[in-house]
């Protein structure tokens, strides 16, 4: 035990930029009537910060931890125990702080009754569709779970290495897409790209075109930049965001266009509330894009097209390409993606949805 704790003090001394920057700020919390705690033997292991209290456990990966196989049994063993295990890369870390101590403060209230005041950036203002946004602060709704897998040596290494080269870290400023692409061309932005195929197919047959790839996950996002590389492309660019954080950096009237293929469903009742097209969305939508530009959808989830429908008509200024009460055609330029591969295996009809801005 001596050993550990001897070691622990080591790394206190050692700590990275990253780690001395992030301690600084979760230090400041005292939840339950403690604070996180840094460099803390648990077991065998050495973690990065903990709150014993809420379960909690940060870690700081600069790439140091190159053994996935190590990873995944010290995390099961500390899930084991009760805690929660969140991964943040140094470079997050420092560049984009905001997004990370989000996270984190989205794990921490999981475990305890806290009630935040509502973003009006992010998911739906901190209402549910229809809620009162002038009633008492909560929890905003977030239409995603950040699952915490585990990433490829070849994902992790593409993150490190591609980043620089196609990767958009947001800040607090408006985001300039003329500057992030390095060219004035219409912008397409393409929410929730998985593992990239769709995106990187539809990119590289409209190379006329700029195509902002949005997701939170970041396995999907190192596959996406492998493909990049592997294509040359010139025309598209990746963020790691939540995409309401996206769209309330943009001017209005700055997209020619936006993509939703097969969104998470929740299929379940009692989280159609966490369905992201509700209506203060689509409306985000609308003021983003330009006269004449479009947001085309794809589910294949038959109550989730009717909710996209209802809330797509009933929203001011966009208009249904295919007539009111209609779905669209499925257009030969939407790549076929996994997800709608396997729902047409499981049986399940595809629906497409084609609004323009009037």
């Amino acid at each position: 035990m001596s050993k550990s704790i001897n070691r622990a003090k080591q790394l206190r001394r050692e700590m990275t930029d990253a780690e001395q920057k992030l301690w600084r700020y979760l230090r400041a919390h005292r939840l339950l009537g403690e604070k996180f705690r840094r460099q803390q033997p648990i077991g065998n292991y050495i973690v990065d910060f903990v709150h014993f209290g809420v379960g909690l456990i940060v870690e700081a990966d600069g790439g140091q931890h190159a053994d996935s196989r190590v990873d995944a049994q010290r995390d099961a063993w500390l899930r084991e125990k009760g805690f929660t295990v969140l991964w943040f890369w140094d470079n997050d870390i420092l560049i984009n702080t905001t997004a990370v101590l989000e996270k984190i403060l989205e794990a921490v209230e999981s475990k305890l009754p806290l009630s935040p005041g509502p973003s009006p950036s992010r998911g739906e203002g901190g209402t549910a569709a229809g809620a009162d946004s002038s009633s008492a602060p909560h929890r905003p709704i977030r239409s995603y779970v950040l699952r915490q897998g585990r990433m490829t040596a070849a994902q992790r290494g593409a993150l490190e290495r591609l980043w620089p080269r196609f990767g958009v870290t947001l800040s607090e400023a408006p985001l300039d897409l003329g500057a992030v692409f390095g060219r004035r061309a219409p912008v397409i932005v393409d929410i929730g790209f998985g593992n990239g195929d769709a995106l990187v197919c539809m990119a590289t047959a409209h190379p006329e075109q700029n195509f902002l790839g949005v997701d939170v996950h970041r396995p999907g996002v190192g596959s996406l930049l492998l493909k990049l590389e592997a294509v040359g492309s010139q025309n598209v660019r990746a963020v790691v965001a939540d995409v309401n954080e996206v769209l309330a950096r943009l001017a209005h009237g700055a997209l020619d266009g936006v993509h939703l293929f097969f969104p998470d469903p929740w299929p379940k009742k009692r989280h159609h509330k966490r369905r992201l097209m509700q209506p203060a969305f689509a409306q985000r939508l609308c003021d983003a894009l330009a006269p004449g530009g479009y947001v085309h959808c794809a589910t294949d989830w038959e109550d989730y097209a009717a909710q996209m429908l209802d809330v797509l008509e009933a929203t001011p200024n966009l208009f249904n390409v295919a007539g009111a009460g209609s779905y669209a055609e499925r257009p030969a330029s939407r790549p076929m993606t996994r997800f709608e591969q396997r729902g047409l295996a499981e049986g399940r009809v595809v629906r497409d949805l084609m609004f323009r801005r009037r």
